[in-house]
C-alpha cells in the first residue's frame, strides 16, 4: 500500500511540475509583453495579451486588468485566465486571481533583475487527459513550437546570463484539478512563502530561482498529502 501511495505521489508531483511550468510561461509572457511597450501605455497590455498569448499557447487567453507604475516599479495583474485546448472541457487550464510584483527599478539597467516582492493569489490549474494526451503537454508543445524551443534531451540547456534576486515570494490558495469530473474536488496546495532567493550569491539564474520555487511547491504538496494520510489513519 505504501509503495502504491508513493507511486501516486510521484505521478502527482510530475503533473504539478508541468502545471507550474505552464503557470510560469504564462506569467513570463505577460511580463515580457509589458516590458516591450512603453510603461505609460501599459493598459494596452490587457487587450494586446488576448492576441499575443494565444499565438504562443494555442488557446484563448484573457486578463481583466494590468497596471504598471513606472515610478515605483509596481506591476499588478488581475483576472488571468488561460483556456483549455479544444476537447478538454470548459474548465480553464490556468487561472489566477491576482499577481503583484514590485521591481527594484535602479537595477534594471544591469544584468540583474531584483524583485522586491512577488505575491500570487488563488492560482488554479487543471490536468486532464484526452485521446492519449493531456492539456498541459498540449499547451507546452505549442509554447515550445512558438518560441522555437527544443526538448532538453535534444540539446544542452544553456543557463541564462541574467541573474535574479527575489526578496519575498508568496503563493496562496493554489488549487490543482487532476480529474475533469466535478465530483472530485481540486487538490489544495498549502501556501508557499520564500525569502531572499539568490540574495547570498548576489543573484541566481532564472533556472535556479525556478528550481527553488518548484522545490517549495513539491514539499508543500507532499506535506498536504501526508496530512491527509495521517488524518485518515487517525479516523480509522
Amino acid at each position: 500500500f505504501r509503495k502504491e501511495s508513493s507511486m501516486r505521489e510521484k505521478k502527482k508531483s510530475g503533473c504539478l511540475g508541468k502545471v507550474l511550468k505552464v503557470l510560469l510561461c504564462g506569467f513570463v509572457a505577460v511580463l515580457l509583453l509589458i516590458a516591450l511597450m512603453p510603461l505609460w501605455i501599459s493598459p494596452v497590455a490587457t487587450t494586446a495579451s488576448k492576441c499575443v498569448v494565444p499565438m504562443i499557447t494555442g488557446t484563448d487567453f484573457s486578463m481583466d486588468r494590468c497596471y504598471v507604475n513606472p515610478w515605483t516599479g509596481a506591476v499588478r495583474i488581475n483576472g488571468v485566465k488561460l483556456s483549455n485546448p479544444e476537447g478538454f472541457g470548459e474548465t480553464p487550464a490556468v487561472s489566477v486571481q491576482s499577481v503583484s510584483v514590485d521591481i527594484a527599478l535602479f537595477e534594471l539597467f544591469s544584468n540583474k533583475l531584483h524583485l522586491k516582492d512577488v505575491t500570487i493569489v488563488d492560482p488554479f490549474a487543471s490536468y486532464f487527459s484526452h485521446n492519449g494526451t493531456n492539456n498541459i503537454d498540449f499547451i507546452l508543445a505549442n509554447v515550445e513550437e512558438a518560441l522555437g524551443m527544443k526538448d532538453e534531451d535534444e540539446k544542452e540547456k544553456e543557463p541564462s546570463e541574467m541573474k535574479v534576486i527575489i526578496d519575498h515570494f508568496k503563493v496562496s490558495g493554489t488549487k490543482v484539478k487532476l480529474m475533469e469530473s466535478d465530483m472530485i474536488p481540486p487538490l489544495l496546495i498549502i501556501p508557499i512563502e520564500l525569502n531572499d532567493i539568490g540574495k547570498e550569491s548576489e543573484g541566481v539564474s532564472f533556472e535556479g530561482a525556478w528550481d527553488a520555487i518548484c522545490d517549495a511547491f513539491m514539499k508543500g504538496m507532499i506535506a498536504r498529502s501526508e496530512e491527509r494520510r495521517v488524518g485518515k489513519e487517525c479516523r480509522s
